[in-house]
């Protein structure tokens, strides 16, 4: 491996994904520690780049357009920024893939790092990492994604993963909204997050099911749900909201920053796999999240209050009283962080 101290310009792409950013901000924090005196350039898409106001900065941000034709965008992108003359250029997709390795030749740097097999666009790659599938299976994305700078690190230590935090500015233009979609009666008590968006339908619950399993876990406890969701999704939405029995409402953020609010008011995170339940993590929120052909050993959200549940091929087949039991247990932790939050504020 090369001396990260000495490198002065760095470039990293990770193209489409809110959890997949998320898992190679550690690589980023890593080499911001080791590789001090660096500039850091991140390439990434433009559905990705709002979440980066969110994040620890890098020097350079380069955005890829969403429409037209992806090979033209990153060719033109590298291209452009090729005078740059780069010392390291790393892919932060953990598998082998054409585009990003066709980029970080056309780039130009001295040092391209990816992830490779036998494939031809693999020549592209001077510092390669071999690609196993089955010895990969189990270690987590970010694990594989630091592995290309530190090989030695077979963990995520916890300076380096990512944290976020929603600035009070922020909040203070879109929390009233939210708050006034429910009564005052509710205003101190926990609120649970469903998504009615996912990114697969392996990890959605039927709309039924997924109240019912809220339903049982809050019995005889007082607890608000905000079910948050795409435009598309509106339907979807409203089906999950007419089988729940507890206060709830419907937030379709009309912006990311309104959707960071949202999810920053929220105690208890119940969702599917997908971005959403990685921003939790990193919000620092308690996050119970199901995954439905999605090994969670190589997606589990980064954080200190996630649990997950998995089957191999739908989440439908999970054992829902496993699911009650989980979230009633958060539930009743919200509820006494609420109260201490409460009792430090009035000292």
């Amino acid at each position: 491996m090369f001396p990260l101290a000495n490198l002065k310009k760095i470039a990293i792409i990770r193209r489409n994904g809110l959890g997949d950013l998320l898992c190679l901000f550690p690589t980023i924090l890593y080499l911001k520690e080791k590789a001090k005196s660096a500039e850091i350039t991140l390439f990434v898409d433009h559905q990705n780049s709002p979440l980066l106001s969110y994040l620890p900065s890098v020097d350079n941000i380069v955005v890829f357009p969403t429409s037209g034709n992806k090979y033209l965008h990153l060719l033109r992108a590298a291209l452009k920024m090729r005078w740059k003359k780069y010392d390291l250029a790393l892919s932060g997709k953990t598998s082998p893939m054409k585009l990003m390795n066709v980029f970080l030749f056309a780039l130009g740097a001295k040092r391209r790092v990816a992830y490779c097999d036998e494939s031809w666009h693999s020549r592209f790659i001077n510092f390669s990492l071999p690609y196993h599938s089955v010895h990969l299976q189990n270690i987590h994305q970010a694990v594989r994604s630091l592995q290309m700078v530190a090989p030695h690190l077979s963990t995520i230590p916890s300076r380096f993963q990512p944290t976020i935090t929603v600035p009070r500015c922020v909040k203070q233009l879109y929390q009233q909204e939210i708050v006034a979609l429910f009564s005052k009666t509710f205003g101190s008590s926990p609120m649970i997050l469903l998504s009615a968006s996912t990114n697969n339908p392996c990890n959605r619950l039927d709309p039924k099911n997924y109240a019912q399993i809220v339903n049982h876990a809050a019995q005889g406890l007082f607890i608000a749900a905000l079910v948050i969701g795409l435009s598309k999704d509106q339907m979807r939405a409203k089906a999950i909201c007419n089988e729940l029995i507890i206060p709830n409402a419907i937030y379709l953020p009309r912006n990311f920053d309104a959707f960071m609010v949202a999810l920053d008011q929220c105690d208890l995170f119940f969702v599917g796999d997908g971005g959403v339940a990685h921003l939790g993590a990193s919000l620092n929120k308690k996050v119970v999240v199901l995954y439905g052909g999605v090994n969670p050993k190589q997606w589990t959200p980064l954080g200190r209050e996630v649990d997950t549940f998995f089957h191999p091929h739908h989440v439908e087949k999970i054992e829902k009283q496993q699911i009650v039991h989980k979230l009633r247990t958060k539930i009743y932790e919200s509820y006494h962080d609420r109260r201490e939050d409460m009792q430090s504020q009035d000292r």
